[in-house]
């Protein structure tokens, strides 16, 4: 089970340093495999797989600057944050909207 979800829903990738990267952090409990975080568009393409790093407080954390997986900068817009993993009681998947602007 995912718990303690917490999501930048906002992102400017300005390189100004402030807000350059949407933070996705969560808890998991039960886990039986790693969890995924995607990216997607609201049409349902998939945009980026993002890499995450367990954390010293046992809490998983994905950063998203708003690149896509050739490392492009993506159009301003609201997209998709999906978590999802596989632990004992079942598959659990939870969306997040993420916006991105300029």
């Amino acid at each position: 089970m995912i718990a303690k979800l917490s999501v930048q829903p906002f992102v400017s990738p300005n390189g100004y340093g402030i807000g350059d990267a949407a933070q996705i952090r969560f808890n998991v409990l039960k886990v039986d495999a790693a969890p995924e975080v995607q990216i997607y568009t609201f049409d349902g393409r998939l945009v980026n797989t993002l890499k995450g790093q367990l954390q010293t407080d046992q809490s998983h954390l994905y950063s998203w600057s708003a690149q896509d997986r050739n490392g492009a900068i993506v159009p301003p817009d609201s997209y998709l944050c999906r978590i999802s993993m596989d632990a004992q009681a079942g598959a659990e998947n939870l969306l997040r909207v993420i916006n991105v602007a300029y």
